[in-house]
């Protein structure tokens, strides 16, 4: 069986340790950053939420229902994707919902 020199166990093991060291890195930013793009996807779900909810209002006549301006709902960000949203009051009654709500 042939010794191997101390010079290639040297070179070996740095080379292991370096690929070891490359690979976590690699892994440590891909969890550090699907953690941000996840924090930011709801972050700008919750401003859409918001802007939708922003619409409703009570009515100026003498009654004082909850009326949604569905006039002023922004628009969709992608047109091949719609949005679906559907708004309901406390009793259960419908006071608006997205046109293509199924």
């Amino acid at each position: 069986m042939p010794k191997l020199s101390i010079r290639r166990r040297l070179i070996a093991s740095v080379f292991a340790t370096q690929l070891i060291l490359t690979i976590a890195l690699v892994a440590l930013a891909t969890y550090f950053t699907r953690g941000q793009l996840r924090a930011a996807f709801d972050a700008a779900l919750h401003g859409r939420a918001m802007s939708v909810a922003a619409l409703i209002r009570y009515s100026e006549e003498g009654n004082h229902e909850l009326v949604f301006d569905a006039d002023l709902s922004p628009p969709p960000l992608d047109r091949r994707h719609p949005d679906f949203y559907q708004i309901v009051d406390d009793s259960g009654h419908v006071i608006g919902a997205s046109s293509k709500w199924p």
